[in-house]
């Protein structure tokens, strides 16, 4: 009867202006108060919804701090140990908010295209791949589709103009045609949700001895043409890390400027006599 009383009463929070608060809940001497309520009630696009996060609200409210009480008078906890965790919590939640601060502040965002190909150059040992990557078409033809017949001539020539007819092919006749021509795509994310998934077994082999590829699923003809590969455990080229490297450059120039406060941050105690360390004996 009291929940169903509590509940009853959160419905109405949109009743209640500034002034002197009633409390809408109560469990044991802890209270809500109507202002918790509208805080968590704010998005709310009609009033309905605005009742039913309320009593939700409420209720879980209350089956919460029956919970605490009841885990305070009788479970085996170690109190203490549950206070120093709380307050190392809250000043890891507080310091990180600052340090995102600071950071955003200064942080230079600007990575040039020459400091992206020094890192590389210097660190292309941690860039091998772990996957098979390409540059190629994948599109498929309807039944109706126009110039079959030139469209796999085009699939099977190595002449670089018959590679630009074949784009401009599946351009304009194929329906969401997947064309990576000038930038590289794991092989496996090229060929997924296509026959060629199954169809080929071995994707270094595959991509070694073949640089196009027929299938079909009974509906359409599927087209693959590869232009450019590269086999897993190779060094990757430096167009497919690029923005690894960018975000790389951005994490080391973060820890730099958060090592550069902390050491700011202990001089500046050390001077004030706001930091000191006891001698500790031996």
């Amino acid at each position: 009867m009291l929940v169903s009383l509590l509940l009853s009463t959160a419905a109405c929070v949109g009743n209640f202006e500034s002034g002197k608060e009633e409390p809408i809940a109560r469990v044991y001497d802890t209270y809500l108060m109507p202002s918790e309520i509208k805080s968590v009630t704010a998005g709310a696009a009609t009033p309905e919804d605005s009742a039913q996060i309320a009593r939700h609200y409420v209720e879980s409210w209350v089956k919460i701090q029956l919970l605490y009480h009841e885990a305070v008078a009788h479970a085996k906890i170690d109190l203490n140990e549950i206070e120093r965790r709380t307050k190392e919590y809250k000043y890891q939640l507080i310091t990180h908010a600052f340090l995102q601060q600071y950071i955003s502040e200064r942080l230079d965002t600007v990575v040039t295209e020459q400091q992206i190909r020094q890192y590389y150059q210097t660190n292309k040992a941690n860039f091998e791949l772990k996957q098979n990557i390409v540059k190629g078409i994948l599109f498929k033809l309807s039944d109706n589709a126009p110039d079959k017949a030139k469209a796999l001539g085009w699939l099977k020539s190595r002449y670089p103009d018959d590679g630009e007819q074949l784009r401009s092919y599946a351009l304009n006749y194929t329906e969401n045609p997947l064309i990576s021509d000038t930038t590289w795509i794991p092989f496996s994310e090229l060929v997924a949700n296509t026959p060629f998934q199954e169809q080929i077994k071995n994707e270094v082999q595959f991509l070694a001895t073949q640089h196009y590829a027929i299938a079909s699923d009974g509906n359409y003809l599927y087209m693959l043409k590869i232009l450019e590969y590269k086999i897993a455990d190779q060094i990757s080229p430096l167009e497919f890390v690029k923005d690894q490297i960018r975000e790389i450059i951005l994490n080391q120039r973060k820890m730099t400027l958060q090592r550069q406060l902390e050491i700011s941050l202990l001089e500046k105690a050390r001077k004030s006599g706001n930091y000191q360390l006891a001698t500790m004996s031996q």
